[in-house]
């Protein structure tokens, strides 16, 4: 398999990825589609996604992984404190009881 990634970005030696979403593995998503299905859709999005980041290491490129970054902050006081007073607000979540 040859990859070829286009950027609209300067050449750079650092990236970020987000990776696929979880979200597809859930029988919530879209009842049409059978479960099993979107459970190995979500197996192949992954694969090709783990490829596509080592395929950039390959290349001399840091990568950084979103969930990665976001699981460092939260084990943090003061990131875990931001993160709680920024994002889950009462106007995001509603009030609290």
């Amino acid at each position: 398999m040859t990859l070829h990634v286009d950027s609209n970005g300067a050449n750079s030696s650092r990236r970020y990825c987000t990776g696929p979403s979880r979200t597809f593995e859930t029988d919530a998503l879209e009842r049409r589609e059978p479960a099993l299905r979107r459970r190995l859709w979500a197996k192949k999005a992954r694969e090709e996604h783990d490829a596509f980041a080592q395929a950039l290491r390959d290349k001399g490129v840091k990568v950084h992984l979103f969930g990665d970054l976001f699981t460092d902050v939260l084990a943090t006081v003061d990131g875990r404190a931001f993160v709680l007073d920024t994002l889950i607000t009462d106007d995001e979540i509603g009030p609290r009881s």
